[in-house]
């Protein structure tokens, strides 16, 4: 008798701590037929609290038959505008650049590039640009590009490019009696960059480097009488600076 009123006792215990544990409703049963819900304040040697409507009633814990405790459900806090940072770490992609040139007659440019990817250092590209100012001239490129390895977001690099362009045409005349003729225009460059990852799937680069323009012209002065023709191969070597965008 003694042994089952020990657990009896050991048993009501506990169920009075855990429902006291929970911040949800508890029903209280009482041998009465009675029943209290409410939140459960303290539990005594010989009464327990409960709280309802603001109201708190004591309650003789010797006439109370079951408790039962509905506690809160646990809701994970998420918030939808989180910005997830997203690595760029794409097989093929796509730049987009326009470069500056400081000499003539090729000062503008106008590129777009397909990479692959081969390793995590290496990259190789194919692409077409327009070269523009005195001349214009749709010229086709292929790249090396060797990165850095110390930083995936924020990288160093050094590219390698040659083009090839079948010839240009003049898009301003010299003057009236002059006539321009360029074929074939080889060019090739080597710079230094900066890879910026967005964190939102794309990158911006910034470069810069020296390059250089080979070609063949023909120029012709006077038309008819005193005719006269020149061929020259024309090597122009200068810097220039680009940016990019990556995709």
């Amino acid at each position: 008798m003694v042994r089952s009123l020990f657990i009896i006792a050991v048993f009501n215990a506990f169920v009075f701590s855990h429902c006291f544990a929970q911040k949800g409703e508890t029903s209280v049963y009482m041998t009465s037929g009675e029943v209290y819900r409410g939140e459960l304040i303290a539990v005594g040697s010989s009464h327990v609290l409960i709280k309802y409507d603001e109201q708190i009633f004591s309650l003789d814990r010797s006439k109370v038959r079951y408790v039962f405790a509905q506690p809160k459900a646990l809701r994970l806090k998420t918030n939808p505008e989180t910005f997830v940072f997203k690595e760029f770490d794409k097989r093929f992609s796509t730049e987009l650049v326009f470069g500056i040139y400081t000499f003539t007659p090729f000062n503008f440019s106008m590129a777009f590039t397909e990479w692959l990817k081969i390793n995590e250092v290496w990259s190789a590209g194919l692409g077409v640009s327009l070269d523009f100012l005195e001349l214009g001239m749709v010229k086709y490129n292929a790249h090396v590009r060797y990165y850095r390895p110390h930083n995936k977001n924020i990288r160093g690099y050094v590219d390698a490019q040659a083009g090839m362009s079948a010839g240009a045409n003049p898009l301003a005349q010299n003057g009236p009696s002059f006539v321009e003729e360029v074929s074939p225009v080889f060019q090739s460059s080597l710079g230094a960059g900066i890879f910026f990852n967005t964190g939102f799937g794309a990158a911006l680069t910034l470069e810069m480097g020296f390059s250089m323009f080979r070609y063949n012209l023909r120029e012709t002065s006077g038309f008819g009488v005193g005719e006269v023709t020149s061929n020259s191969k024309v090597l122009n070597v200068g810097t220039y600076i680009q940016g990019g965008f990556m995709f």
